[in-house]
């Protein structure tokens, strides 16, 4: 088993993301949860008029 860099939790080889923390534990996850924040600020700007 390995340990997430962030929290050093024990984590299954396979895991994408850590379970304690959320940390992403591969670059495409990552890349997949950065995505989804840009589209999540996008969404908030727009209903508060910000965008």
């Amino acid at each position: 088993m390995k340990t997430c860099p962030r929290c050093e939790s024990s984590i299954d080889e396979s895991a994408r993301f850590c379970e304690q923390c959320g940390a992403p534990q591969t670059e495409a996850a990552a890349e997949e949860l950065d995505e989804l924040v840009q589209r999540q600020a996008k969404q908030v700007a727009t209903e508060s008029g910000g965008g």
